[in-house]
C-alpha cells in the first residue's frame, strides 16, 4: 500500500487537512501573498507532514492489515501531531 492509497482508504484526508491548517496558521502570516503562501504550504507543511506520516507507517502497516487497524494508526498519528501543535 502506498501513502495515497492509505489516506484515501482510511478516510483520514479531512483529518489530515486539520493538521495542515494548524501548521499553516503557525507558519504563514496574514500579510503573506497567495502565491507565496501556496509555495510555503506545499514545501514547508504538506510535504514534511506526508514524509513524517509515511516514515511512521513504514514497518507498521502490512498489505494484509485490516483497513480499520490502518485507520487507527493514521488517526492516532494525526491526533498526536495536532496535540503537539496545541502546546
Amino acid at each position: 500500500m502506498n501513502l495515497e492509497t492509505i489516506i484515501e482508504g482510511t478516510g483520514e484526508l479531512d483529518h489530515l487537512f486539520v493538521l495542515v491548517e494548524r501548521r499553516r496558521q503557525a507558519a504563514c502570516s496574514e500579510d503573506d501573498d497567495t502565491e507565496q503562501d501556496a509555495v510555503v504550504i506545499v514545501e514547508r507543511i504538506i510535504n514534511p507532514i506526508l514524509c513524517d506520516l509515511e516514515a511512521f507507517l513504514k514497518g507498521r502497516v502490512t498489505a494484509s492489515m485490516p483497513l480499520p487497524e490502518v485507520r487507527e494508526l493514521v488517526s492516532g498519528w494525526i491526533d498526536e501531531q495536532i496535540a503537539r501543535e496545541n502546546r
